[in-house]
């Protein structure tokens, strides 16, 4: 690959991230808060008010939860400051997508799974609800890029990260 076909795809796929992250954020201005995402909240004000998991209350999904109860503590107990922990790392699924499926078959499959998960309608939609949903996909899929790598490469280290990050 050379150095303006690598440009050129880093544009491409930074594009579509971008186009994904403002059709998640437009689309979570609209959308309610429901009854998960009360709960989690609650669970996120309990925390940053002092309260220990699973000594003072039970959660599930911590690392979702503490994320969350980071984004309320800096930006408010507000539906834009949840919302975020849902869009960013659903936006950030779009590139490593691309990743993952250059990695496994080549970069034009890389291109169409990018597009298709940044503006398909279904996915959007769940990137924008308070849920840890988004958070375990691009933890996965993030998981799976080290695996391939690491089984193309044979180094260890993408195993360990694999691990870790399963």
């Amino acid at each position: 690959m050379t150095a303006s076909s690598s440009k050129n795809a880093f544009l491409i796929v930074l594009s579509l991230t971008v186009i994904g992250f403002a059709l998640r954020f437009c689309f979570a201005l609209t959308v309610p808060l429901g009854w998960d995402g009360g709960i989690f909240l609650y669970w996120a004000n309990l925390i940053n008010g002092g309260a220990i998991p699973y000594r003072d209350f039970f959660i599930r999904d911590p690392l979702y939860i503490y994320l969350l109860a980071l984004s309320v503590r800096f930006l408010g107990p507000t539906y834009f400051a949840a919302s975020l922990v849902s869009i960013i790392p659903g936006a950030a699924t779009i590139p490593m997508i691309f990743k993952t499926c250059r990695e496994i078959f080549d970069r034009g499959s890389g291109f169409v799974a990018a597009l298709a998960y940044a503006v398909s309608p279904t996915v959007i939609w769940y990137s924008t609800v308070i849920d840890e949903r988004t958070l375990m996909l691009f933890l996965s899929i993030c998981a799976l890029w080290m695996l391939m790598r690491g089984l193309k490469r044979q180094e260890s280290r993408y195993f360990i990260a694999y691990g870790l990050t399963l």
